[in-house]
């Protein structure tokens, strides 16, 4: 009997350039609560982004709890007090954080907008392609909601390659990755992941899993190289994981 293998395959930043996506919503929540101009987009990166308020990267610690706690952000004593010792105001992140998630919501209602917002990056389709006549069977794991994620899959073609998607409702990715193995009943052994942030890479190795990252996106791939993982493009993933568990095509 042939041992069920899982491709797990990010959203963001790895099959979906939402570049255009979040910063606008961004934008868009910056001028509901301040009167400075927002940076030009070209100036903008939806993980590294510098502002002159410096309590803004802060927002995206906020945000991903936000997503983990079912659309209310916790009070995180740790997190508050290294924002306080770093002259940061978490009270202004927490609120930047809470108008994004409303924006977003709102944005999302209209879903011919959000994904005309959210092309595919180069590669992709040929991964798809490929990915439905392997030995392999695909999931994506994101932090976006899993019926707005659904809806890019569908609309990008996706589903027959697709067999579930895996949205922030589910958890971090530890509680993602842990809900997929229990639920399809795949070993960690037999899985890999395709991610464009170190943080999820290195996730998933310490369930046991294969790790591999994603060179388009979002992350840093000097960082994915420093720690001993390699990184691909979409086109070339299918031929990773064949060598990675010494499989024949």
């Amino acid at each position: 009997m042939r041992r069920k293998r899982a491709a797990i395959l990010d959203l963001d930043g790895t099959l979906i350039d939402s570049k255009t996506e979040f910063y606008n919503r961004i934008k868009e929540t910056w001028e509901r609560l301040y009167t400075e101009p927002f940076m030009e987009i070209e100036d903008f990166h939806p993980i590294r982004c510098k502002y002159e308020l410096t309590f803004i990267p802060e927002f995206y610690a906020y945000s991903r709890m936000f997503m983990d706690n079912g659309g209310k952000i916790p009070e995180n004593p740790k997190l508050t007090q290294e924002m306080v010792a770093a002259g940061l105001n978490s009270a202004d992140a927490k609120r930047f954080a809470s108008e994004f998630e409303r924006v977003r919501m709102e944005k999302m209602k209209d879903g011919d907008l959000w994904i005309a917002e959210s092309p595919l990056y180069k590669g992709v389709d040929i991964l798809m392609e490929e990915l439905k006549n392997s030995n392999f069977t695909g999931f994506v794991v994101t932090t976006k909601m899993g019926e707005a994620a659904r809806k890019l899959v569908g609309h990008h073609g996706f589903s027959n390659a697709i067999k579930g998607v895996y949205g922030g409702e589910d958890g971090g990715r530890k509680q993602q990755y842990a809900k997929l193995s229990a639920k399809e009943g795949i070993d960690f052994a037999d899985m890999a992941v395709y991610d464009d942030l170190l943080r999820n890479l290195e996730t998933a190795e310490s369930m046991g899993m294969k790790a591999i990252g994603a060179s388009q996106g979002y992350g840093n791939t000097w960082g994915m190289t420093r720690e001993g993982f390699y990184h691909v493009r979409p086109e070339q993933l299918m031929s990773a994981l064949q060598n990675e568990f010494r499989l024949t095509a």
